[in-house]
């Protein structure tokens, strides 16, 4: 709660109002705009960001926005007209603010993007085990001379890689990819991973769903083959993965690997940029990463 500040109740909820719906107007006009641009494209509901179309899904704001509410809704509903609204995290930040309740992490920018990836990468090249580096949308940012060793895959290849290509979910579903061969090319195994990892990038991003990164990134990820079908298929209710998630590996020296995921982020506020590094499940694919080429540690296997 924002319990130093001198606003009174009807203060938060004249400037809750004001900030819905100047983000409604521009919510309604982006689409009108998008309508006009894309004339064939599927419409969703026809009265999408008019006052109406709020009221029905979030009736709390009726009082709100007609000045007859004398209190600050509860945080739920705030966050409730936010995701009517489609907020990215700055636009529900606003909201959360002006009613004067915490808001929720932002992603970094600039000079602290900068600084947190360079403080990554010296992590990564301190690391013995195929690592490679991640953002939000899961692009890659850079990656160990032990990924490409592990995945079989030349320097030059990877090179080549367009910025919209250096993504996980993006390597997973190409079909003109290695990596899509390598982690069973429409297999059982592949289907298992495809879906594991769309529940990951859904949970991952729950609070930022709106954002434009992400829009881009599915927009872009629902060209390629399969993707849609799955997409819709996982969601983060009804996905039924263990927790005791192993990823399998067709390599083309040794056969079937089988690794665990680390995930390794500095900070406890900010989840990006994150590092994923590989190890081997057990002593047998311990010996299958030595004999691709990989430093191992024998562990206590069980």
């Amino acid at each position: 709660m924002d319990r130093q500040s001198p606003r009174t109740s009807q203060d938060k909820c004249l400037h809750i109002r004001i900030s819905a719906e100047a983000i409604r107007r521009r919510k309604l006009l982006e689409r009108k705009e998008h309508l006009e641009r894309y004339p064939d494209e599927e419409r969703e509901d026809p009265i999408k960001f008019t006052q109406e179309y709020v009221f029905e899904r979030c009736p709390a704001y009726k009082r709100i926005a007609e000045k007859q509410a004398k209190e600050v809704p509860a945080e739920e509903v705030i966050r409730d007209l936010a995701d009517v609204l489609e907020c990215g995290v700055k636009q529900r930040n606003e909201l959360l603010r002006e009613a004067g309740y915490q808001t929720d992490p932002v992603y970094l920018e600039g000079d602290a993007l900068r600084k947190a990836i360079q403080l990554s990468q010296k992590t990564m090249d301190y690391i013995p085990f195929p690592a490679y580096i991640i953002m939000r949308d899961w692009s890659i940012v850079d990656i160990n001379e032990y990924l490409l060793t592990f995945f079989k895959v030349n320097t030059d290849d990877f090179n080549k890689l367009n910025e919209d290509e250096r993504n996980i979910l993006h390597l997973i579903f190409d079909k003109t990819q290695p990596t899509w061969r390598r982690l069973g090319a429409y297999s059982p195994m592949w289907y298992r991973i495809a879906k594991h990892n769309i529940f990951g990038f859904k949970l991952a991003n729950q609070m930022y769903q709106y954002d434009d990164f992400y829009l881009r990134r599915v927009r872009l990820l629902h060209k390629l083959p399969k993707f849609k079908e799955l997409w819709d298929d996982v969601t983060i209710d009804n996905y039924n993965g263990s927790m005791e998630y192993e990823t399998e590996l067709d390599h083309p020296d040794v056969g079937i690997v089988t690794f665990r995921s680390l995930m390794i982020t500095h900070s406890d506020f900010v989840a990006y940029p994150q590092i994923i590094a590989y190890i081997p499940r057990d002593s047998s694919d311990e010996k299958k990463f030595a004999a691709i080429g990989l430093p191992v540690k024998s562990g206590n296997w069980p």
